[in-house]
C-alpha cells in the first residue's frame, strides 16, 4: 500500500498585502488582525477562535503561531515563515549576501530584490521538492547566523533590547524547566543562532514547543513593564521567543531521536502584490497608461493635468502609472489631482517584479521607464485596448477621442515619425542602413513614434508573449530603444492616425534643428507635420530639449499653461532656479550649466541620468582639459557640438 503524503501547513505571517505564491503548502495569515483597520483579502485571521491577536505589538508573528496551535489540529507538519522571508529548498547551496536588515543590524542570507517566479524557481520553491525535503525531517530551522559575540552579549549590546528581559527568561527556565538549563547555557555562551522565528516541525514537536514557549512568555509578560518603552523595546516578547526557539532546538537535537535540518533563508526586499488591474468602469472607460520615475513625477503631473483639463463628463478617465520608485508622497500628491473630478481615477502599478531580471540598453536622453510599456499586455489583461503616453508631453484635446478610434485588426495605432523619416534620408547619418539592415523594415517611412500609442491588447496577446518582448528588448542595443523594437514587431499591423495626435517639438541651436531634419523626409510626411503644428492635439517634447529646462523652447507655452495648475509647479520652478545658479566648481560653469542642474554643493544632475553626480578634482581636471582642447565659443567646439547633435533626438 502506497504511503500517504503528510499534510503540511506553512503559515506565512503578513501584516500588509503581500505577494503569496500559488502553492498549496502555504497559508497566509494576517497577524494583529484585532488591531488592524481592515482585514486583508484571501488570508486567515489571527483574531478568530482562541487567540492573542490584540497582543501583536508585543508578540509580533507569534500571534499567528499561537493561533495555529490553538485552532488548527489537522496537519502533520506546521511551519512558519514571513511575507518577505522564506526557506530555500534548493539542493545546492545558493550564494549569500551581507545586508542591512533595515534596523541597523548586519545579516547574511540569500537576497532577492523581488519575490517573483524567477526568484522562487532558484529557491526550488515548488510543492514536490518541498514535500520531499520536509517529510525527511522532524524539525527544520534556518541556517546558522554567526553573531561574532556570545548570544547573551549580542542581546545586551542590542539597542532595541533590554537585557533584564533576557535575565528574566533565564530565571523562569531555571525555576520551571531545569532540564533545559544545559542548553540555555550553551546558547547564551555560544555565538550562533537561528533567526526570525522560522521553523517547520512535526505536529507532536510543534505542540510540545508551543506548550513550553507560551508558558514561559506569558509568565515573562506579567513581569515586564513596557509602559514607558519605545516601539522596538515593546517587542521584547517576540525577541525572547526568537531565542527560546534556539534553546528548544538545542534540547531536541541532543536529547531525542529527532532528525533536524537547517535550510538557507532568503530575504525579498520587495514583496508587494503583483496587481491585477481591472477597468474602473464598464461603460465609457478611457484607460491611459503612463510610465515615470520619481524624478520625473512633477512632469508626469503636468501631463495628467492636461488630460484632466480636457476631459468631458461623459467619459471616465482610468489613469494608470507604471513605475518602480515613485515615492509615497509623490504618489499622494499626484492622486490628489483627481479630487475635484468624479470621473477620474489615478492608480500606480509598481512593475519592479516584472523587470528585475532584465537589463535594458539605455543611452542618450532615454530612461529605463520607456520599456515599461512592453508590460502592458500582461499587466492589463482585463482591458481590450489602452492609450499609452510618454510623460514629456501635454494633451490639448479630450484624450477619449483618440481612444475611440477603431483599431480592429491592428496591433496598435500611432503617428508616423517625421523626424525619423528625415533621418532616414540624410546621407550624413547612417540611419538608412540601420533601418533596412538592422531593423529589417520593409517600409521605413512607416516607422511610427511610440510616445503616443493606442494599443490593441487583445491582438497583442494573441501574437506576442511579454517575456519574449522583454528578452528581445535586452538582446541588442536598439538605437531608439523599445520604439525600434515595437516598429520591428508591429510592422504591417499599424494603423496610422493624424499627426496632430503626436506633434514633436522643434529643437534648434545655432547649427541645426529638428525641422531641418524633417524636411529631408517625403513631401507628404513633411506636409502632414507642418499641418499638425497648426492645431496640435498633443505636444510632445521628445528629445533632449524640455520646456522645464529651456523655458523658451518650441511650444513651451503649452506646457506652462498646464504646469501653472500642477501641484508640483513650485518644484518645477525651483529646479529651473537651481539650474541657473552658478556651480561652484572652477571653469566648468559655461559648458556644464547647459546640461546639468545643481542639487547641492558640488552635485549636478545630468540630463538622462537619474543619480546625482558629484564633481571631484579628477572630473574638474578632465573638464578643464576638454575646455582647453575645445575652447568655449570656438569654431572647433561648435563643429563638435554639431556632430554630437546629429546623434541626439
Amino acid at each position: 500500500m502506497e504511503k500517504k503524503e503528510p499534510k503540511i501547513k506553512i503559515y506565512v505571517s503578513c501584516h500588509k498585502e503581500s505577494y503569496i505564491p500559488d502553492n498549496k503548502l502555504l497559508y497566509p495569515i494576517q497577524v494583529g488582525t484585532a488591531l488592524a483597520e481592515k482585514k486583508l483579502q484571501g488570508m486567515l485571521y489571527d483574531n478568530e477562535g482562541d487567540n492573542i491577536s490584540a497582543k501583536n505589538k508585543q508578540y509580533c508573528e507569534l500571534t499567528a503561531q499561537y493561533w495555529a496551535w490553538k485552532n488548527d489540529r489537522d496537519a502533520d507538519y506546521y511551519g512558519f515563515m514571513h511575507y518577505r522571508r522564506y526557506f530555500s529548498f534548493s539542493p545546492v547551496v545558493l550564494k549569500e549576501d551581507i545586508y542591512d536588515d533595515g534596523n541597523g543590524k548586519i545579516r547574511d542570507g540569500i537576497v532577492y530584490n523581488y519575490i517573483n517566479k524567477e526568484s522562487l524557481k532558484k529557491l526550488c520553491f515548488n510543492e514536490t521538492l518541498m514535500v520531499q525535503t520536509i517529510k525527511e525531517y522532524d524539525m527544520i530551522v534556518p541556517s546558522i547566523w554567526h553573531s561574532g559575540e556570545t548570544m547573551y552579549e549580542q542581546y545586551n549590546n542590542w539597542d532595541d533590547a533590554v537585557i533584564e528581559d533576557f535575565d528574566l527568561i533565564i530565571e523562569i527556565i531555571y525555576k520551571k524547566y531545569p532540564k533545559y538549563i544545559p542548553y540555555l547555557k550553551k546558547y547564551i555562551n555560544g555565538m550562533e543562532g537561528h533567526l526570525y522565528n522560522m521553523f517547520i516541525m512535526k505536529k507532536d514537536i510543534f505542540n510540545e514547543y508551543c506548550e513550553w514557549l507560551f508558558d514561559i512568555l506569558f509568565e515573562a509578560e506579567k513581569r515586564i513593564d513596557i509602559s514607558d518603552r519605545n516601539i522596538e523595546k515593546s517587542r521584547a516578547i517576540a525577541y525572547l521567543g526568537e531565542r527560546l526557539l534556539d534553546i528548544f532546538y538545542l534540547y531536541k537535537k541532543d536529547n531525542e531521536d529527532v532528525k533536524c535540518c537547517e535550510l538557507q533563508r532568503a530575504l525579498f526586499l520587495n514583496s508587494d502584490v503583483i496587481q491585477v488591474m481591472y477597468p474602473m468602469q464598464k461603460q465609457n472607460n478611457i484607460p491611459v497608461i503612463l510610465s515615470s520615475n520619481n524624478y520625473y513625477a512633477p512632469y508626469l503631473s503636468v501631463t495628467i493635468q492636461s488630460i484632466l483639463e480636457n476631459s468631458t463628463i461623459n467619459n471616465y478617465y482610468d489613469i494608470l502609472v507604471l513605475h518602480t520608485d515613485i515615492s509615497e508622497e509623490n504618489r499622494r500628491k499626484i492622486s490628489m489631482q483627481s479630487k475635484n473630478y468624479n470621473n477620474v481615477s489615478i492608480r500606480f502599478i509598481n512593475v519592479s517584479g516584472f523587470i528585475d531580471n532584465y537589463n535594458f540598453y539605455i543611452h542618450m536622453h532615454f530612461t529605463s521607464e520607456t520599456y515599461y510599456r512592453l508590460l502592458i499586455p500582461d499587466l492589463l489583461k482585463e482591458y481590450h485596448k489602452v492609450i499609452y503616453l510618454d510623460c514629456d508631453l501635454v494633451v490639448n484635446e479630450d484624450i477619449a477621442n483618440l481612444y475611440k478610434i477603431n483599431i480592429d485588426g491592428y496591433l496598435l495605432a500611432g503617428t508616423r515619425d517625421a523626424d525619423v523619416a528625415g533621418l532616414y534620408n540624410r546621407k550624413d547619418i547612417p540611419r538608412k542602413n540601420y533601418m533596412e539592415k538592422e531593423l529589417g523594415l520593409k517600409k521605413p517611412y512607416d516607422y511610427f513614434q511610440a510616445g503616443v500609442v493606442l494599443f490593441n491588447i487583445q491582438e497583442f496577446r494573441k501574437k506576442f508573449k511579454v517575456q519574449d518582448l522583454l528578452e528581445a528588448a535586452g538582446s541588442k542595443n536598439w538605437e531608439f530603444v523599445d520604439q525600434d523594437l515595437l516598429n520591428v514587431y508591429c510592422q504591417g499591423k499599424v494603423k496610422f492616425i493624424d499627426m496632430s495626435w503626436n506633434v514633436l517639438i522643434n529643437w534648434m541651436d545655432s547649427n541645426w534643428s529638428r525641422i531641418r531634419t524633417i524636411k529631408y523626409g517625403p513631401a507628404n510626411v513633411v506636409e502632414e507635420y507642418f499641418k499638425a503644428r497648426i492645431n496640435p492635439k498633443i505636444v510632445h517634447y521628445a528629445g533632449y530639449v524640455k520646456p522645464w529646462e529651456n523655458t523658451e523652447c518650441d511650444m513651451a507655452d503649452f506646457f506652462w499653461k498646464y504646469a501653472r495648475k500642477s501641484i508640483f509647479y513650485e518644484v518645477i520652478l525651483s529646479r529651473i532656479k537651481i539650474k541657473n545658479e552658478v556651480i561652484n566648481v572652477p571653469q566648468i560653469q559655461s559648458n556644464v550649466e547647459e546640461m546639468a542642474q545643481k542639487v547641492d554643493n558640488q552635485g549636478i544632475r545630468i540630463k538622462g541620468i537619474d543619480d546625482t553626480i558629484y564633481v571631484d578634482g579628477i572630473m574638474v581636471k578632465a573638464i578643464n582639459k576638454f575646455n582647453k582642447k575645445y575652447p568655449i565659443g570656438s569654431k572647433k567646439r561648435d563643429r563638435l557640438r554639431k556632430i554630437v547633435k546629429k546623434f541626439i533626438r
